[in-house]
């Protein structure tokens, strides 16, 4: 996984301010590739699916925002 390269989502904060997560709420993220909208919406208060088809992203995301606890679920 040291080929990982992780991409800085420049749209993070439009993503958290147009999805309005309440607390608790459940989002999706169908492409979470290096999870940056996935923690911007973990940080918003939302529970949060992150699914990708790329293995090395999806260990990425797991082993990144791990902090975050049974809020989030990455497949």
């Amino acid at each position: 996984m040291e080929d990982f390269v992780y991409h800085q989502p420049v749209l993070a904060r439009e993503v958290v301010t147009l999805l309005a997560p309440k607390s608790g709420s459940l989002i999706v993220d169908a492409t979470c590739g290096g999870g940056g909208h996935t923690e911007a919406l973990l940080e918003a208060g939302a529970n949060v699916v992150a699914l990708d088809q790329d293995p090395d992203a999806v260990r990425h995301v797991t082993e990144h925002l791990a902090r975050f606890g049974r809020r989030i679920t990455v497949r």
